[in-house]
This record gives C-alpha cells, structure tokens and sequence, in this order.
C-alpha cells in the first residue's frame, strides 16, 4: 500500500493497485476527472495508466505523479509546467510525463514532488520539471 497527502488531498494506493483520492480536490488533484469536493474516499484513477503496477506516489500541493511501470504519470495543477507533460494545462486525468529530449530512453527509477514541482531520477541522473520542463 502506498499513500501521500497534497496540500488538502489525500491519495492512497491499495495493494491490488486501485487508486482511492478525498480531499478538497482542487485542480484534479485525485485525479477522479472532476475538481470537485470529495469528503469520503472515491476510487479516483481514470486515464491512460492500464495495467501497469504503480510502484511509487507522491503528491504535491495540487498535483500528484505516479510511477508505473517504469512511465512516470501525473495529473492535477499544471500552471507551472510541473507536470512535466510539455503544457501548462491542468489535468483530471493522469497524463504521460514527457519522454523526449534529455530523459528520452532513460530509465526512470524514482520521482520526489516539491509544491510545483518534481524532481526526476533516473540512472545516476536526475531532472527538474517546472517552468522550464527539463532543467
């Protein structure tokens, strides 16, 4: 089982990989395609993720990202590009962090997750998105 808490969202992963979100669920941010108010746990997880195992969550102040199966996915506020999706478009469903350029092919082994941002890591390298995507 895996969980995290945003800014006033909670986000818990249970062990057969379903996706349950509450919270006041601005922006998307448990990721059930509405923004709105959720004060009783609601199986939120809608999107493109599938089968893939989700190994990892982490929730910032109104974005949450997963790993899954080696992908990174993320949904919520994206005002700051920190979903790291190459917009600046708030998502209610998990969308697919952008694989090109520096992290094209990398393997991606962790994420952290700061307000509005994320921290990246993959094989001995690691990669910021916010403003300006990659840095």
């Amino acid at each position: 089982m895996l969980f995290d808490c945003g800014h006033s969202s909670s986000i818990v992963i249970t062990t057969d990989n379903t996706v349950i979100g509450w919270g006041q669920n601005l922006y998307g941010s448990i990721g059930d395609g509405t923004a709105i108010q959720r004060q009783y746990p609601v199986v939120s997880l809608k999107g493109n993720i599938g089968s893939r195992t989700i190994t990892q969550l982490a929730c910032g102040s109104y974005h949450t990202v997963v790993l899954a199966g080696g992908l990174l996915y993320s949904w919520g506020l994206n005002t700051q590009n920190q979903l790291g999706d190459g917009t600046a478009v708030t998502r209610y469903f998990p969308v697919l962090v952008y694989n090109a350029g520096a992290i094209l092919g990398k393997n991606i082994t962790s994420v952290a997750v700061g307000g509005n941002y994320n921290v990246i890591l993959t094989a001995g390298l690691f990669f910021v998105t916010s403003y300006n995507m990659f840095r």
